[in-house]
């Protein structure tokens, strides 16, 4: 379970900053550290690829 340290409300509903498993979080997007190739060859990237699977 992610733990919510901030909630901002914007023009098209909220931006929230979570702190906990990325890979089990639940959202519309993920904001991850990638380079502009998404090689996914390190690092939180390749993390986040293999978790993501074909669907990505």
């Amino acid at each position: 379970m992610a733990e919510t340290i901030i909630v901002r409300e914007c023009r098209h509903g909220q931006v929230r900053v979570q702190f906990g498993n990325i890979i089990r979080v639940e959202g519309d997007i993920m904001v991850i550290p990638a380079n502009n190739r998404l090689a996914g060859r390190e690092g939180l990237d390749e993390r986040m690829q293999l978790a993501a699977g074909d669907e990505l």
